[in-house]
C-alpha cells in the first residue's frame, strides 16, 4: 500500500467554490455572528492564536479518524500535515467536545496510536511519531532524559 501525504490547504477555494466573498471595496465588513450570547471569533483572531490554542467543536460518532483531521483542520485552520503511513487514517473514532483546544481534540482521537502533535514556527501543525533515537548520516542520535 502506498502512503500519501496529506495536506489540507482548501479552505479558501472551497469558499469561492460556494460563492463567499470579502466585502467590496467601499462596503462594511459584515459582525460576526453569535452562538450562545457569544461572539464567535473571526478568522483573523483565529489566526492571531498559536494554532494548537485555537477552538474546534466536534460531533462524531465511528467516524474515521481521517475526517475528523479533516475538520479539526477545517475550523482550525492550522494547515496540519501527516502522512498515512505515521496516522491509522482508518481508526474509527468517536468524539463529542464543545469549544476544546486542538491541542485536547487532537489528544482525545490520537489516543493510543503514539502520534503526537508537533506546532512548526511556521504555525502548521505536523503529526508524528516521536523517537527516542534517530539516525543521521548513519550515526545514531539519542535524547537524555532524566538527571544529567
Amino acid at each position: 500500500m502506498k502512503a500519501s501525504f496529506h495536506s489540507v490547504r482548501g479552505a479558501t477555494l472551497v469558499m469561492l467554490l460556494l460563492g463567499a466573498t470579502a466585502p467590496l471595496y467601499g462596503q462594511a465588513e459584515a459582525a460576526p455572528m453569535r452562538q450562545s450570547g457569544r461572539p464567535t471569533v473571526r478568522s483573523d483572531q483565529q489566526a492571531a492564536v498559536p494554532p494548537l490554542r485555537r477552538l474546534v467543536t466536534l460531533d462524531f460518532r465511528d467516524a474515521r479518524l481521517e475526517a475528523v483531521l479533516d475538520e479539526i483542520d477545517r475550523q482550525a485552520r492550522i494547515r496540519l500535515q501527516y502522512t498515512s503511513r505515521t496516522v491509522p487514517v482508518d481508526k474509527r473514532v468517536r468524539i463529542t467536545v464543545k469549544s476544546v483546544t486542538v491541542s485536547a481534540a487532537l489528544g482525545e482521537v490520537l489516543r493510543g496510536t503514539g502520534v503526537e502533535a508537533v506546532s512548526t514556527d511556521a504555525g502548521e501543525v505536523m503529526l508524528v511519531k516521536p523517537s527516542a533515537t534517530r539516525t543521521i548520516n548513519d550515526e545514531t542520535v539519542g535524547a537524555a532524559t532524566g538527571t544529567v
